[in-house]
């Protein structure tokens, strides 16, 4: 396995930290520097994102790819089972990682999974993806980027992005189609997701578009050791707008796991 960019801090138990589309490890600067202390805490980039090559001319990975490389680098880096924490696409990741390799993990933080399979309104992704094809071929990867965070995020919270993180987030056009299409393309086995034993926690922002909640409660239904928190006052980067309370949540759901 090509090896994938890391970035470790901490000392403590294992926690594993997954980045949503359009951006990389980076987005985990607050996670990595308020939870170093009671952690030992990685964020990496996925695997054709910024700083870890693809793995090969293939095409775009699948999330059953990414979590196979989420499993190589928890068995590479910590001798015990780990906390996953993932957001946007990087909690879809966590959710496979916990269907294939459940003896890897202590527990899930899943914040706003985009799980096509578990939303109710499969017509309006459809539109959305339509639309991105159309934004792409026409205008650029670019635009279509930017009709993808308006989407995901909001007007608001886009037109307060710095310019400067904005501009890194459309550059990453490539990698966001592939998300796009291998969100779409996921189908998660339900009936391993209704067994295993892997506690979870759901996390959504209070002020998230309205299509994430029937995602948590899909999930919620479906996972037998699952349990759900609504993040005040935030959006869809729940661990960037509401870090500190984000921060006391890992730290109690940690808490609460049996044997650690």
């Amino acid at each position: 396995m090509v090896s994938l960019y890391v970035e470790r801090r901490g000392q403590g138990p294992g926690l594993v930290l997954i980045h949503g589309s359009a951006t990389d490890a980076g987005t985990w600067a607050p996670q990595l520097s308020a939870l170093n202390g009671a952690f030992d805490v990685v964020a990496y980039d996925r695997r054709g994102t910024r700083r870890s090559p693809r793995r090969d001319d293939r095409g775009s990975q699948r999330v059953e790819d990414h979590a196979e490389d989420a499993a190589c680098l928890i068995r590479a880096l910590f001798g015990d089972p780990v906390l996953l924490l993932g957001s946007s696409f990087g909690a879809v990741v966590c959710i496979e990682v916990a269907a294939r390799h459940p003896e890897l993990l202590r527990g899930v933080i899943a914040c706003e999974p985009p799980l096509v399979a578990a939303a109710p309104d499969r017509e309006q992704h459809r539109a959305f993806c339509d639309a991105f094809a159309r934004v792409l071929a026409a205008e650029g990867g670019e635009r279509a980027a930017e009709l993808f965070l308006r989407t995901v995020l909001g007007d608001a919270v886009y037109d307060r992005i710095p310019k400067r993180r904005l501009a890194a987030s459309l550059s990453l056009h490539r990698a966001i189609a592939e998300d796009i299409a291998a969100a779409d393309a996921y189908r998660p086995d339900w009936n391993v997701l209704r067994n295993h034993a892997v506690p979870t926690l759901l996390v959504y922002g209070e002020r998230s578009a309205p299509h994430f909640r029937p995602i948590i409660a899909r999930l919620a239904a479906e996972l037998p050791h699952a349990e759900v928190v609504e993040i005040a006052n935030a959006g869809h980067l729940v661990h960037i707008e509401a870090a500190e309370r984000l921060h006391r949540e890992v730290r109690r759901f940690a808490a609460g796991i049996s044997g650690w």
